[in-house]
């Protein structure tokens, strides 16, 4: 997937063109309005000719980012996804562990 290249939901609307590629997402830039990115986990097809979406352009909003998501120095992988937990997923995981609503935390201090 390179810079100009078509991006195409499931049901086969042009959304736009890549405008820039990262590690785990891209930057869309439709023909009218504000870029925007997705990320790379919502291909369904990539191939040369054209990046197909894994949804339709209703569910389109759903999926669009301001900015590239910034993975934390420690990733946690998300089977269910098949991708890479962000900073935001880890900090709300353990505030629910914190908060006894996860995994029990060990307390260091004690027996």
């Amino acid at each position: 997937m390179t810079s100009g290249t078509p991006v195409l939901t499931r049901d086969g609307t042009q959304v736009g063109v890549v405008a820039e590629v990262l590690t785990g997402h891209f930057q869309v830039e439709p023909d009218g309005g504000d870029s925007y990115w997705l990320a790379k986990s919502s291909l369904a097809e990539p191939n040369e000719s054209a990046a197909v979406l894994a949804f339709d352009e209703a569910d389109l909003d759903g999926y669009r980012l301001d900015a590239p998501v910034a993975q934390a120095a420690s990733p946690v992988l998300d089977a269910a996804n098949d991708a890479f937990s962000g900073r935001e997923d880890l900090e709300r995981t353990r505030a629910e562990m914190v908060a006894g609503q996860g995994a029990p935390v060990r307390d260091n201090a004690g027996s």
